[in-house]
């Protein structure tokens, strides 16, 4: 009897053990897939407050500005373009690690835009963002040209009007001098004057427009899209500038029915067809962007004489 209850005990507590730890696995499972959610939750939650942070990053044609903002957490933001669309997208992730963990959280959802254009590596990464803002004017302003870095830049022999805007807008981490020598250590050299550095710039007849040579690529800029050239990868520079010349044409069929407008008020600018071409050109993927700076510099010289100006 004492054997057959003993072995009825024991079979008993084996039953109610199995069972308990089946109900643990179940709680530690449920558990694990709630903290798993709320980290998702919460990098989508941080990638949507960056995002807000670029809204206000809206310049006039004649103001630029640079900012800098402290996070509370180390955190890498992923920069992804995408150039398919009317306008294409822009999308940022972000996965924010906390002090109490090493590894870095799975990546929240992305936030996404259809009218921003931020230039910068692939990924940043640290508790402080350093940007700069410039319009891009092609020849009306296009957009702005929101840049993003994370390492010290050093300029070298840069031309006067880039100097000027480092000065204007005292963009931190970012110095200029006159020789690569003298440049900080550790910093990424950026030469103007045919020095070999890590990114390297050939400006080409009135210095709006030029050639950015980084990571064994070589991109066309024109005007502010010098910076995107340098602070940016050149495979997301290439969508960027894609997805600026999507929104230049588009503007350009705007400014063509405000000048169809204008005409039958009476004040003719006879720029209907020049806009026509030029927005057939910014669509052309066979055709630079330096390319387009020269239709955009004769709009602009076309404009400065008209009587009533369309842009």
């Amino acid at each position: 009897m004492k054997n057959q209850r003993g072995f009825e005990f024991s079979f008993t507590w084996l039953f109610v053990i199995l069972i308990g730890l089946a109900i643990l696995f179940i709680a530690l499972y449920v558990s694990s897939n709630l903290l798993e959610t709320g980290s998702v939750e919460y990098q989508t939650r941080t990638a949507a407050e960056l995002g807000a942070l670029l809204h206000p990053l809206e310049t006039s044609l004649a103001s630029q500005a640079s900012y800098t903002v402290e996070l509370p957490e180390e955190t890498r933001i992923y920069n992804r373009c995408y150039p398919d669309g009317a306008f294409g997208t822009q999308e940022i992730r972000t996965s924010v690690r906390s002090g109490l963990g090493k590894e870095w959280p799975r990546l929240g959802e992305p936030n996404s835009f259809s009218n921003k254009y931020l230039f910068s590596s692939e990924i940043i990464q640290g508790n402080k963002l350093h940007f700069f803002v410039l319009p891009l004017a092609m020849p009306y302003k296009v957009g702005d040209i929101i840049v993003l870095y994370d390492k010290a830049y050093c300029f070298v022999a840069p031309p006067r009007a880039i100097e000027e805007d480092i000065e204007s807008l005292g963009m931190d981490l970012v110095n200029v001098s006159a020789f690569k020598t003298s440049c900080p250590r550790g910093s990424v050299t950026v030469c103007f004057d045919g020095s070999r550095c890590d990114i390297n710039v050939q400006i080409r007849g009135d210095g709006s427009s030029g050639v950015v040579n980084k990571n064994r690529t070589s991109v066309n800029y024109y005007g502010s899209l010098v910076y995107g050239a340098i602070f940016s990868e050149p495979e997301l520079y290439d969508c960027q500038s894609t997805r600026l010349r999507k929104r230049a044409a588009h503007l350009a069929a705007l400014y063509e029915g405000k000048s169809s407008l204008l005409a039958s008020r009476g004040c003719s600018s006879g720029m209907e067809s020049d806009l026509r071409i030029y927005g057939a050109a910014l669509l052309d993927s066979r055709k630079t962007i330096s390319d387009i700076g020269v239709y955009s510099d004769t709009l602009r010289r076309a404009n400065d004489l008209l009587s009533c100006s369309l842009f």
